[in-house]
């Protein structure tokens, strides 16, 4: 039951948002678009490689180290996702898609207290967000945590609004 939750963090992810690039390093900015039209071409591991290189010039981009977690991700290796979206929030802590992000590759890794907590931080700045709040219950629920994972259930049900979702909401309800 991870459907929507997939589709927020791996297709948007961070380009999506179309967020500033570097102003102070212009190789770091080549290096970020150069990865980002890899990414969009499918080509995760030169996207990759240059992320890399455009965090290596500006250690202080944000934006590219969520793009370098975002591509991490879609190769399944949660783990340096993990570490590039934890980077990302170190140098930029209200970058609300790798705070997202992040919860979602500690629910992938099966590190479901510190996906509950992500979560949390992510809503505590987005009440709304129906993917957020299934994505809360969901790891609350694999932690053994029935009490919390239904009020996060009742939470996603509430703010649920898109129309295609309402089976999802009668779900989460049951």
């Amino acid at each position: 039951m991870q459907r929507w939750s997939i589709v927020i963090a791996l297709s948007l992810g961070l380009g999506g948002l179309s967020l500033p690039a570097s102003a102070q390093n212009p190789a770091a900015r080549t290096a970020f678009d150069a990865g980002m039209a890899k990414k969009k071409a499918q080509d995760f591991a030169g996207a990759e490689a240059d992320l890399q290189q455009a965090v290596k010039a500006d250690p202080s981009y944000a934006q590219a180290w969520g793009e370098l977690g975002n591509v991490r991700l879609k190769q399944s290796r949660a783990v340096p996702a993990i570490e590039a979206f934890q980077m990302a929030l170190s140098k930029q802590p209200d970058l609300s898609v790798a705070r997202y992000n992040l919860a979602f590759a500690y629910r992938q890794n099966k590190q479901f207290p510190e996906a509950a907590n992500a979560y949390r931080a992510y809503l505590s700045k987005s009440p709304n967000d129906g993917d957020a709040y299934y994505g809360l219950a969901e790891s609350l629920k694999a932690a053994n945590r029935p009490v919390e994972a239904a009020e996060a259930f009742e939470g996603y049900a509430r703010v649920e609004q898109r129309p295609e979702a309402q089976k999802w909401v009668q779900a989460a309800l049951a």
